[in-house]
C-alpha cells in the first residue's frame, strides 16, 4: 500500500554533489507548473499516501512551488517533509516554513566533520548546514538529519549521532549510497560489503543504546534487526511490502512529470501529465513486478527474509542491469 510519494518541484539547485540521484544543477524548461502540482497534490491525497515528500533540486529556490504544495498538502490532509540541503535556511525561512504548517524539515549531513561532508557537496556547505539545523530546530520544526553512507563516511555514523543529538535533531536517517545520476559517474564511493555491515552495526547500536532516534531505508539493515530480535520466520509478512519500499509504498513524481518506482531507479513507469497517479501505479508492469518477490533472482529470489527485507531493487538495477537480480551488497 502506498505511503509516501515524493515530488520533485526543480531540477534547480545551488550545489554540485557528485553523488545527486537527481543529477539536479539547471531548471528544466518542462519543469510543472503551480496548477499541475495542485492536481497532482490532489491526487495523492485521493491515494492510500499519508506523506508527501517535497524534493528537488533544492526546493527552496522555488519558493512559489513549494507553499503551492504545502498550503494545499495541508488542506487535504497530507502530511509533509521538506528534503533540503540547509544552506539557503535562515531565521526569515525558517519562520516561513512554520507558517506553511511543514511537519518535518529533513537536511543533509553527511558527517559530523566538514571533511567527509565536503567531499560530496562542496566547500563551506557543512558549517551552511550545520546553522540551517540549528535554525530549524531553534524555530521549533521537526528537524530530521539524513546522511548518505559511502566508503569516506560510514565510520562516522556514530560520531554524527552525537551530533544529531547535540544539535536537538528528532532523527538520524541513513541512507547507502546507490550509484545512479551523477553518482553512477563517482568512482569509490560505493559501500563493499564488510562496509555495509559497518553501516548496520553501527546504526542498529544506535538503535539499542536509544541514543537517539535513528532510522534506514536499507532493507538489509531492517532484515538483520528483525532476525537478531529473534524472529524465524517471515511468512506474516508475504503481502505487508516491507524491507524496500520501490513502486510499493513509494513512488517519486519528477520535476517534468515523469514518474519512477523510487528516487534512485530510473526507469520510467508513466507520465502524471497523460495519466492519473492511481492508473500509473495499478496498471505498470513493473509495479507488479516489485511486488512478487518469489520471482526475484539470484539469492534475493530464495532468501527467507525476502519478504521483509527484498533487497535494494536500486542496487540491482545499478550492478546487473536487471531490477529483478539480487542485491549485490547482501
Amino acid at each position: 500500500m502506498l505511503e509516501r510519494v515524493v515530488i520533485s518541484i526543480t531540477n534547480r539547485c545551488n550545489l554540485h554533489c557528485i553523488h545527486c540521484y537527481a543529477n539536479s544543477g539547471q531548471e528544466d524548461s518542462n519543469t510543472l507548473t503551480t496548477t499541475e502540482l495542485e492536481r497532482i497534490v490532489e491526487q495523492v491525497a485521493r491515494s492510500s499516501a499519508q506523506y508527501l515528500i517535497i524534493s528537488g533540486g533544492e526546493p527552496m529556490l522555488t519558493p512559489d512551488r513549494l507553499e503551492c504544495v504545502a498550503i494545499n498538502a495541508n488542506k487535504l490532509g497530507l502530511k509533509t517533509i521538506l528534503t533540503t540541503n540547509g544552506t539557503l535556511i535562515d531565521s526569515h525561512t525558517a519562520k516561513w516554513l512554520k507558517r506553511l504548517k511543514i511537519d518535518t524539515v529533513q537536511i543533509s549531513l553527511d558527517s559530523d566533520r566538514a571533511e567527509e561532508h565536503e567531499f560530496i557537496r562542496g566547500k563551506g556547505t557543512f558549517r551552511s548546514a550545520v546553522n540551517g539545523i540549528q535554525t530549524i530546530v531553534d524555530n521549533g520544526l521537526n528537524c530530521h538529519i539524513m546522511m548518505v553512507a559511502f566508503k569516506h563516511n560510514v565510520e562516522r555514523i556514530s560520531s554524527l549521532a552525537i551530533l544529531s543529538k547535540e544539535l536537538g535533531v528528532n532523527l538520524l536517517a541513513v541512507d547507502r549510497f546507490v550509484p545512479t545520476g551523477r553518482g553512477k559517474f563517482s568512482d569509490n564511493l560505493d559501500l563493499s560489503k564488510d562496509e555495509l555491515i559497518k553501516l548496520h552495526s553501527q546504526v542498529l547500536e544506535i538503535k539499542n543504546e536509544k541514543y537517539i532516534p535513528i532510522s534506514t531505508n536499507d532493507p538489509i539493515c531492517n532484515a538483520i534487526y528483525l532476525k537478531r530480535m529473534g524472529l524465524q520466520n517471515f511468512d506474516w509478512a508475504k503481502d505487508a511490502n516491507l524491507g524496500c519500499t520501490a513502486g510499493t509504498r513509494l513512488c517519486m513524481i519528477s520535476a517534468n512529470g515523469v514518474v519512477y518506482p523510487c528516487t534512485f531507479i530510473n526507469v520510467p513507469i508513466g507520465n502524471i501529465r497523460e495519466n492519473n497517479l492511481k492508473d500509473i501505479l495499478e496498471n505498470s508492469p513493473l509495479i507488479t513486478a516489485l511486488k512478487e518477490r518469489d520471482k526475484f533472482k539470484g539469492k534475493c529470489g530464495n532468501c527467507n527474509v525476502r519478504y521483509i527485507c527484498g533487497g535494494c531493487r536500486a542496487h540491482a538495477l545499478s550492478t546487473y542491469k536487471d531490477i529483478l537480480e539480487e542485491d549485490p551488497c547482501c
